[in-house]
């Protein structure tokens, strides 16, 4: 209360003597996980109010191990207490200090040098991605390590000091500096990550008969130099592949980014199954990974390290000739699943188009929450009720109540609700087994709900006109049945189809059923 009381802001240092007898206070209680918080937060206190600036820095954005970075430290007391750093030490580097620093009133210390990146550093994935996982579940072999929002620090500077003769330890990150023309000084998080990234053209391929061949793309981007090289894939069994471009290569620049193209045919039995590239140096390096960076400027940059595959749909999957027009929601991969599956995709500027010009299409999809964010399908819904009347089929995925403009968009009474379906695995209660959605082109049974991911699917109508068939009843585990998950209808001389099934999120994750069912969903 006494050091609230006469904390002075424009001279805060003269407060640390009170805040250290406070802290060696702390130290005689008894031991407690209240304690070793209490007393970290009073030792950043001290640190703050000494003025203690600290930074450790690259201009690197981020290097592979055994590689050399250039590094700088800088120490600055900004105060008028007694600093001296007695002790530094490299974490996950080797780098000691060589003699005792002495940090007087706002004179800097500054000191350049290169520091080799151990070659058994790992790559700065975050720790619950390490190891293979399932939807929502993570194998974090580390137990101390669960619940932690990042990385313990792996590369950095242990620092030990005094402060008007009281000892502290601190640990400083090795981060990535730069300047920018608009932004200025930029800190962001150092990484350490394979020399190169490698993807491809699609998240998902889909093959629908045996000896199908499609032409993939494998795409390299480097993050540094390298001499000659070659790309591999791993197929699943049976499979064969056979290159378009060259595997081979001479060179790769830092920046560059190097397609080839390979043509794979399918074989062997049906399956979901993972299609892996890699890229070989010499006899020894294979590097077999995938870097994706998230930028976005109210967070740190972050990276995520995976394997370089893709999922591949073999499954007999029939399909239809139609064209199928596309109105586009908040964003999904539909169109791209519909495409992959061989339909032929075009997106429908509902502002601009005419009943006439939606009558060429003999089915049209409105993405995710179309109804929640587009403005030209607010406005202009009717046009799909004519379109619907002179025989057309309209497939509405789910929308939200939330945002929804209080008018009847649909032909029939059709009320939103928050139901939900959360268990993947809940059971699906097939209601109409005749039903052309569940027969054409391809039948549907139970087993087509094996493998889905994350949910059965969200905001269920609750409730409907008789216009509706329901077509299946599923629920979680001591809740009601939910029967809102897909709904048909006729109207005029067409069909409406309103769906809260997440076929956004089980196509891009390539589960067969999932493609079968929306196959037949736009074939209605």
């Amino acid at each position: 209360s006494q050091l609230i009381q006469d904390f002075d802001p424009l001279n805060p240092v003269a407060s640390v003597p009170r805040m250290i007898s406070i802290r060696s206070l702390i130290k005689e209680l008894p031991a407690s996980s209240i304690k070793d918080s209490k007393i970290k937060l009073v030792e950043d206190l001290i640190k703050r109010s000494a003025g203690l600036y600290t930074m450790f820095s690259t201009g690197a954005k981020y290097a592979s191990p055994s590689d050399s970075v250039s590094v700088s430290l800088e120490l600055v007391n900004r105060s008028s207490a007694e600093i001296k750093v007695y002790e530094l030490e490299g974490i996950g580097l080797n780098y000691q200090m060589e003699k005792e620093i002495l940090l007087s009133d706002n004179n800097r210390y500054d000191q350049t040098f290169a520091i080799k990146i151990p070659e058994a550093t790992p790559y700065s994935n975050p720790y619950w991605l390490d190891k293979p996982y399932s939807t929502g579940m993570y194998t974090v072999e580390d137990q101390l390590h669960r619940g932690k929002a990042e990385n313990s620090l792996r590369l950095g500077l242990s620092i030990s000091l005094r402060i008007n003769g009281e000892a502290l330890e601190m640990n400083v990150p090795l981060l990535h500096k730069s300047n920018d023309r608009i932004k200025g000084e930029v800190i962001q998080p150092f990484y350490v990550l394979p020399g190169l990234s490698i993807s491809f053209d699609e998240d998902v391929y889909l093959f629908n008969k045996k000896g199908i061949t499609k032409a993939l793309e494998v795409k390299i981007r480097a993050l540094r130099d390298f001499e000659k090289g070659k790309v591999e894939l791993e197929l699943p069994e049976k499979w064969t592949a056979e290159w378009i471009d060259t595997p081979e290569f001479e060179s790769l620049t830092a920046g560059e980014v190097l397609s080839k193209r390979v043509k794979v045919a399918s074989s062997g039995d049906f399956g979901l199954f993972d299609l892996t590239a890699k890229v070989i140096f010499g006899q020894q390096q294979v590097i077999q990974e995938s870097i994706t960076e998230i930028q976005y400027d109210h967070i740190p940059n972050q990276v995520m390290v995976s394997d370089a595959s893709v999922k591949v749909v073999y499954e007999d999957i029939k399909v239809t000739d139609r064209v199928v027009g596309y109105i586009e929601g908040a964003g999904d991969a539909i169109p791209e699943a519909l495409k992959s599956m061989g339909y032929q995709v075009e997106i429908i500027d509902l502002a601009n188009a005419s009943v006439e010009d939606l009558a060429s299409y003999p089915v049209i999809v409105a993405g995710i929450r179309a109804y929640n964010v587009n403005q030209s399908l607010q406005d202009q819904y009717s046009k799909l009720n004519d379109y619907m009347s002179a025989g057309g089929t309209y497939v509405v995925q789910y929308n939200t109540t939330y945002s929804l403009p209080d008018r009847d968009f649909f032909p029939f009474n059709l009320s939103l609700s928050r139901d939900r379906v959360t268990d993947e695995n809940a059971e699906m209660r097939i209601l109409v087994k005749d039903n052309p959605v569940m027969t054409y082109p391809n039948r549907i049974s139970k087993g087509d709900f094996n493998n889905w991911v994350q949910e059965r699917g969200l905001y269920f109508p609750n409730s409907w006109g008789t216009e509706y068939i329901s077509l299946f009843s599923t629920n979680d585990e001591g809740e009601s049945p939910k029967e809102g998950s897909l709904l048909v209808a006729n109207y005029g001389k067409g069909k409406f189809v309103y769906t809260g099934l997440s076929f956004f999120r089980e196509l891009p994750a390539g589960v067969p059923g999932a493609y079968k069912l929306f196959s037949n969903i736009v074939s209605y």
